[in-house]
């Protein structure tokens, strides 16, 4: 029974290890990150708050976090998550971790990345636009070997932030001011409302204690105080209706003079509303109507009986004031309310009569005044019209015929006056026009006579003595240009022939001056302005002559000049040891005589000279470059080599410290590293030699007991699967 169980052992053992050893099945790493969720006011763990995961953009997971606020999310490889945190009434947060790019070397064990996330309550007028992006990026570093923050990302990100807590702190402070102040407003409010309450007045109160609900919603006492009231004015509201019906019925009961009734729906009333005036008051008229009906008869008969003698005497004012007092005593009576109606209607009608009168009146008053007026200003037509209108409105007064009849003969004389005046325009408009047509036609003395013609008809007129005067300075300038053209002709026929004479004896010059002087008298004409363009090509065509040849014989010797003064320039420059100016100049001068050797041998001389300054300058800088950079690059190797060697990334380490010891030989530390690791890693090799001959040695034994059982040799197979059983850890402890 033992040796069946050790068999069966020993081929779990053998699947096991082969499962180890299949690297289809070794088990994935993962980032894990472990943290908690806390309120960023209180410090004190979240419990409840959302962890929505986007693997790639996508939601991936989402999970709650518990009492405790401590969340832990296992994160594959090859992917980009994005971790948002959110909760209702509090600002939310996301933070990205990548899995990509990991190299399998560092990845054997996975990652753990610790953590803590802190969110605030959600503040009005906040700007948390920067909370869109995630607060901080964390990727694998290869220079540390392990998950770490993005440095760039977070130092891009870290004003902004620093903003974000700086105006989030400033808003919680404003926030904790505007709660006080309204905490105070709150207790002044209340302590108002509560004054009104306890006098009963509580339509004033209520709108106090609703100010209040509002200032703190979260206060129960203003809702109490509002519940109370609502009940108050609901009884209130009540006793007004009933109120209200009895003195609805109690006034009809009124009208309809039931007194009986009106009284007791009044006494109702008072039922209700005690310190009500108007019932008690309307009580006391009844009595008081009741008591003096014998006495008021007789004054209403009196008044009624005086109206009407008034009536017939058309005296209406006198008869008005009886009825109305009869109307007052007894107002409930429709005779004296019936004679007051006749009466405004009668006093109306006298008044529409009268007014009609008094507006006539002043109409034609107004037109009369508006005709004199007119006429005294010999505005006839305008006068002839308001007479007119003054006999519409009162076609009998004689006043406005008398000064129709006298415009009409004034109207007679002016239109002969005005014939008379037109004649005699139409003859003078018309020598004007002939005199003005001859003017525009320059027949300048026919046009002086039409309006001498005209003078003798209007001599008052100022235009033809104008025109005259016009066409004397005309004809005078006329004469005068005559003269000046005549002797400009001579002088321009003089020029042209003392032109033409130099011309022909080729004095290009003199004959230009003449030419241009010809001009100058008469600048149209063209024939100066050919010549002169025919001496311009002849002095052209000599000057082109003439400078080619001066041109030829100076070539040579600017460049020659110019050649020397950069050679002299550069040479002085060389000596001097300012070489970028000497070659400069040996360049200029290789641009004037590019065939020329010597510049060239000197340009190759600073070459070479410029070249060992430059080497001597960096051998400078160098040197004094070298000890700082040399200490830095050994501490960082030392760095990671340690953290390697921390990590038994041993080879990693070794590297890492050869490095160092490449930058400095003769430190002693990374020597004594890395015999450490020589050892370390001696000792591993030996311990996998020695696995690797047991697993050989078992391997052997195995297939040779597994072909056994395979022929029933089942004695030699067990055999060899006892003698498996020694290589294994069980069978070695037994």
């Amino acid at each position: 029974m033992l040796i069946r169980n050790k068999h069966i052992i020993s081929l779990l053992v053998l699947m096991i290890s082969m499962l180890m050893y299949s690297p289809e099945l070794k088990a994935q790493w993962k980032l894990d990150v472990k943290g908690t969720v806390k309120n960023e006011d209180t410090k004190k763990r979240f419990e409840g708050v959302t962890i929505t995961i986007k693997r790639n953009g996508a939601v991936w997971k989402t999970i709650n976090t518990p009492a405790n606020g401590e969340f832990v999310l296992e994160l594959p490889p090859d992917a980009v998550y994005l971790v948002e945190f959110s909760k209702p009434g509090f600002t939310g947060k996301k933070i990205e971790f990548s899995t990509k790019n990991v190299p399998p070397e560092d990845a054997k064990y996975g990652f753990e990345f610790p953590m803590e996330m802190n969110l605030f309550e959600e503040v009005e007028g906040l700007d948390v636009s920067i909370l869109d992006k995630p607060i901080a990026k964390v990727a694998f570093d290869p220079a540390y070997g392990y998950m770490d923050y993005d440095p760039n990302y977070t130092k891009s990100i870290q004003k902004e932030l620093e903003q974000l807590k700086k105006d989030h702190e400033q808003k919680r402070k404003e926030q904790e001011a505007a709660r006080k102040a309204k905490e105070k407003e709150y207790a002044t409010v209340i302590a108002s409302a509560d004054k009104l309450f306890n006098a009963k007045k509580y339509v004033e109160a209520k709108p106090l204690y609703e100010q209040a609900a509002k200032l703190l919603p979260s206060e129960t006492y203003p809702q109490f105080q509002l519940g109370l009231i609502a009940d108050e004015l609901a009884a209130a509201n009540e006793a007004n209706a009933r109120y209200t019906t009895a003195i609805e019925r109690a006034d009809a009961a009124f009208k309809e003079r039931n007194w009986e009734k009106a009284k007791m729906e009044y006494n109702a009333a008072i039922s209700y509303k005690p310190n009500e005036a108007y019932p008690q008051n309307k009580i006391k008229e009844i009595d008081d109507i009741i008591k003096n009906k014998e006495k008021t008869d007789k004054e209403y008969n009196d008044l009624i009986t005086s109206g009407d003698a008034y009536m017939i005497n058309k005296d209406y004012e006198k008869a008005k004031i009886d009825f109305q007092k009869a109307a007052a005593l007894k107002d409930f009576e429709a005779y004296p309310k019936t004679k007051l109606k006749e009466i405004e209607a009668v006093l109306a009608e006298i008044a529409k009569k009268e007014a009609e009168e008094k507006a006539k009146q002043e109409k034609y008053n107004a037109a009369i005044a508006a005709a004199d007026k007119a006429l005294a200003a010999k505005e006839y037509d305008a006068a002839k019209g308001k007479y007119n209108e003054a006999l519409g409105v009162k076609p009998d007064e004689q006043y406005p015929k008398t000064k129709l009849t006298e415009i009409e003969g004034l109207l007679a004389e002016l239109a002969k006056k005005e014939a008379e005046e037109k004649a005699k325009t139409e003859q003078y408009n018309a020598l004007i026009s002939a005199a003005d047509k001859a003017l525009g036609a320059k027949d300048y003395e026919g046009a002086k006579g039409k309006y001498n013609e005209a003078l003798g008809i209007k001599a008052e007129e100022q235009y033809p003595k104008d025109k005259i005067n016009e066409i004397e300075s005309i004809l005078a300038e006329l004469a005068k240009k005559e003269a000046e053209e005549k002797a400009k002709q001579q002088k321009y026929d003089a020029a042209i022939a003392a032109a033409d004479k130099a011309l022909a004896d080729k004095s290009y010059e003199a004959a230009k001056g003449k030419y241009n002087e010809a001009l100058t008298l008469k600048p149209d004409e063209q024939y100066p302005k050919g010549k002169l363009t025919e001496i311009e090509g002849i002095l052209a065509e000599i000057a082109r002559k003439k400078a080619e040849e001066e041109s030829a014989m100076m070539a040579q010797k600017e460049k020659d000049e110019k050649y020397n003064a950069a050679i002299a320039a550069a040479d002085k420059a060389l000596a001097e040891k300012s070489y970028d100016a000497a070659k400069g100049k040996y360049n200029e001068a290789l641009g004037v005589k590019p065939n020329e050797q010597y510049p060239k041998t000197k340009l190759t001389e600073i070459d070479g000279i410029l070249a060992e300054i430059a080497k001597k300058k960096a051998e400078e800088e160098a040197a004094k470059m070298a000890d700082k950079e040399k200490n830095e690059k050994y501490n960082s190797l030392i760095a990671l080599a340690d953290k390697a060697f921390a990590d038994k990334s041993y080879d990693q380490a070794k590297n890492k410290y050869n490095e160092a010891l490449g930058v400095k030989p003769n430190e002693q530390h990374p020597k004594n590293k890395i015999s450490e690791i020589d050892s370390i890693l001696a000792e591993l090799a030996g311990k996998e030699a020695a696995e690797k001959a047991k697993q050989e040695k078992y391997n052997a034994l195995i297939t040779a007991a597994d072909n056994a059982l395979s022929s029933k040799n089942y004695e030699t197979a067990k055999g060899k699967y006892n003698d498996c059983l020694l290589y294994t850890s069980d069978a070695a402890d037994e």
